[in-house]
């Protein structure tokens, strides 16, 4: 944790001022299963295979192999058990592939199992790119009716600072008839900017489980506070952070050196994560107030890369 944090900075602590939530936690069940190499299917043998420059999924029908799953990125293959993911009472392989790089990235294939009895191939998989962290399972909560995909928003990586200080919001992916796609009622904003409602007006269990997935601040403060005391206290800050820097130092250094720019991205993202549509430059304004462009370069670093993410390619796809 920063030391003398400013008291105005205390009201935003709740929604992890200090560090990013962590990726939600595997089961202990599910967990085992992260790297497991081969499993039946459908009645097809599919396993991982290959080294790092030549590695494949293979699906095999007895001997004969009846479809390579390959990814010019892949360097490594795993399985998770089949499972009925999609509420059709049939079950779909859950796979990944990792492709190396620091900080990166899994990417998740989910094999819908609308299989004949005598299958030739498997149908094409759905994919969601998870970025960083080990791979995490479909993993079921209570009072929600199908296992859930619970990964975090990392897709700011290094545009605030380092990359534990890139803020994490958690999203909650499913499976349905016609692919991957955004759990709506986990995800709906109890108000623009305030955070997924079912935080205030879920059940018990669905509430804690959704909360966990937000990391220890959020777990012990138990409250998001409202925007427009978040832009408060963001106001005051970069205000006094602007009259106490030299006259030689440019705004764009000083606001950096303060540490401001991570919590200004947390107070954005709780819109652009948990709302139908975000206004990256607008909910920035709000902070600038009569000193507009303020936040320069920042500002269209951190919405390019809100525009290249994977979450906001679902969002826009479940529109």
């Amino acid at each position: 944790m920063r030391l003398l944090l400013p008291l105005l900075l205390a009201p935003i602590l709740a929604i992890g001022a200090c560090s990013p939530a962590p990726a939600p936690r595997i089961a202990a069940s599910e967990a085992q299963y992260a790297d497991l190499r081969e499993t039946r299917w459908n009645g097809l043998v599919v396993r991982a295979a290959g080294t790092p420059d030549d590695a494949a999924l293979l699906f095999a029908n007895g001997r004969r192999t009846v479809h390579r799953e390959r990814d010019p990125g892949a360097q490594a293959w795993g399985l998770f058990p089949p499972r009925d993911l999609d509420g059709d009472d049939l079950d779909d392989l859950h796979a990944w592939f990792w492709s190396g790089g620091a900080h990166c990235c899994i990417t998740h294939l989910v094999y819908p199992g609308t299989m004949g009895a005598r299958p030739v191939s498997p149908p094409p998989a759905w994919r969601l790119v998870q970025g960083d962290g080990d791979p995490i399972g479909f993993t079921t909560i209570p009072d929600h009716p199908r296992p859930l995909l619970i990964l975090s928003d990392a897709s700011s990586a290094y545009v605030s600072g380092a990359f534990a200080d890139t803020p994490s919001f958690p999203f909650f992916v499913e499976a349905g008839p016609n692919g991957l796609r955004l759990a709506e009622a986990l995800m709906r904003s109890v108000e623009p900017g305030g955070g997924p409602a079912v935080l205030r007006d879920g059940p018990p269990g669905l509430a804690a489980a959704v909360g966990s997935a937000f990391g220890s601040e959020i777990a012990q403060t138990g409250r998001i506070p409202p925007p427009a005391e978040r832009i408060r206290v963001l106001r005051a800050r970069l205000d006094g952070i602007l009259r106490a820097k030299g006259p030689g130092t440019p705004a764009a250094e000083a606001i950096a050196a303060a540490d401001l720019l991570p919590d200004i991205e947390r107070h954005i993202k709780l819109y652009c994560v948990y709302d139908p549509y975000c206004d990256i430059p607008a909910l920035a304004a709000e902070i600038e107030g009569g000193r507009p462009g303020v936040l320069g370069p920042w500002l269209r670093e951190l919405d390019q890369s809100w525009r290249a993410s994977p979450l906001y390619a679902l969002k826009r796809r479940d529109r």
